[in-house]
């Protein structure tokens, strides 16, 4: 459950907090902890945007709880969409105990990693760590509050709820203030409680698997991370079922730091492969970004389908790019897979590729084509689609007359006039007609 992330933490990514001589003096001390071990590792500072993204990766693998500072200071200088994706992803994957992130939320002067830290102690709801949070409720960056009312409403504790309506009634950042709200009303609907949370916590090691499989339901629904062990012994099971539905069950969990955990069974095949893939998609992490891209050329085309879902639900930016290979994918099931997942991606990202989809083989992805472009540019998409009324395929045919009348693309007239006249079924004729009449308002 990640109750609002888009307040969060994504807030304080598009935000600059830091004057640019604060920025440059952490830079340069901070910059040493991705080159401390080895000289030749990528640095934040490179000029290439993947080696940027690279560095942020180290900086997680050799996990110094120095190297937060780092990651939440190279985030407000930051330009690059992906990079900037890639350190948001790495601060929650940071393999700190609860302890370091509490001295974090606690001590560090950079809102971002305190953010990060309020975050990551919302997923492990121990009454120590709700005291912490709890403080925390006042601290000058109202990102950093917008992370600690989320986290306090994931604990399930309803004694909170009040806490919480007096925080969105003293609140002046509008954002942290529907956090607040929206956290109370979350508590208000009765998610499992501590107290439901802590037996299920004691029940995972039950005789009876109906009684496992109900806490692990609990936790997962609360996305409490201290499920994270009992799932990674259960995965380790030589039974492939039991190993699949752990594997799931991780996915909803959502915990990050299952991500290189989850990578390190693949190449697997399969119920276990099918759901790595499904799990890696629910958590989200972009740094499964390569491993997803890799079984692009898998030989297997439910695989490569699989691939293309997980790596739209990562919601990374260029996604239009990087599918761009899966084009001319041999599987229709493939390519049906790419057009869903360009169905999130803004017209102006995925216009070049979908005029090429056009070309595709079966009627149904033309179609689907089609009706995405209807809100491109008509200047540079209409003339293609007006080709389309000459398609084989009676349903290609009618959604490019929607489309053109939705672009309202005049030169297309001529060419919709004729085909009305030309099309001997009425149903048919009739999108035409209507293209012409709604073009003709403009």
């Amino acid at each position: 459950m990640r109750l609002f992330y888009a307040f969060g933490l994504s807030f304080l990514i598009i935000t600059s907090l830091f004057g640019p001589g604060d920025v440059e003096a952490k830079r340069k001390s901070q910059a040493d902890v991705v080159n401390a071990d080895d000289s030749s590792r990528p640095q934040l500072d490179d000029q290439d945007f993947q080696k940027r993204r690279l560095a942020l990766h180290a900086l997680v693998e050799a996990g110094a709880p120095e190297a937060v500072d780092a990651i939440a200071t190279h985030i407000s200088e930051e330009t690059h969409p992906v990079v900037r994706r890639a350190a948001r992803d790495a601060l929650r994957r940071m393999p700190l105990d609860t302890a370091q992130w509490e001295h974090i939320l606690g001590n560090s002067p950079n809102p971002q990693a305190r953010a990060a830290a309020a975050d990551v102690l919302g997923h492990h709801p121990a009454t120590a760590t709700l005291d912490v949070l709890q403080k925390a409720m006042t601290d000058t960056s109202p990102a950093v509050r917008a992370e600690v009312y989320e986290a306090l409403a994931r604990s399930g504790d309803r004694t909170l709820m009040s806490q919480l309506i007096r925080a969105a009634a003293k609140e002046t950042d509008e954002n942290a203030r529907a956090t607040a709200e929206r956290s109370a009303e979350y508590l208000a609907s009765g998610p499992p409680s501590p107290v439901q949370a802590q037996t299920a916590l004691t029940q995972l090691n039950a005789s009876s698997e109906a009684i496992r499989t109900s806490a692990t339901r609990t936790l997962a629904q609360r996305e409490d991370w201290r499920l994270t062990p009992t799932l990674q012994r259960w995965i380790e099971a030589p039974a492939p079922q039991q190993r699949a539905l752990a594997i799931r069950a991780s996915g909803d969990l959502k915990d990050p730091r299952m991500v290189p955990y989850l990578i390190a069974l693949l190449p697997a095949v399969g119920q276990t492969q099918s759901a790595i893939f499904a799990s890696l998609a629910n958590i989200g992490d972009e740094s499964a970004t390569e491993v997803l891209c890799a079984h692009f050329s898998d030989e297997d085309a439910a695989t490569r389908r699989l691939a293309v879902r997980g790596l739209a639900r990562l919601q990374l930016p260029h996604l239009a790019d990087t599918l761009a290979p899966l084009l001319d994918d041999p599987s229709t099931a493939v390519r049906n897979e790419l057009l869903l997942a360009l169905e999130q991606v803004d017209i102006k990202s995925k216009q070049a590729l979908l005029l090429d989809v056009l070309q595709d083989a079966v009627g149904p992805n033309r179609a689907t084509a089609t009706r995405q472009l209807a809100k491109g540019e008509p200047s540079k998409v209409g003339p293609a689609i007006t080709k389309l009324l000459e398609d084989r395929d009676v349903l290609v045919r009618i959604t490019a007359a929607e489309a053109l009348g939705q672009l309202g693309y005049k030169p297309s007239l001529s060419a919709l006039e004729k085909r009305a006249r030309r099309t001997k079924n009425e149903d048919e004729r009739a999108y035409y007609l209507q293209a012409v009449a709604q073009i003709e308002r403009l």
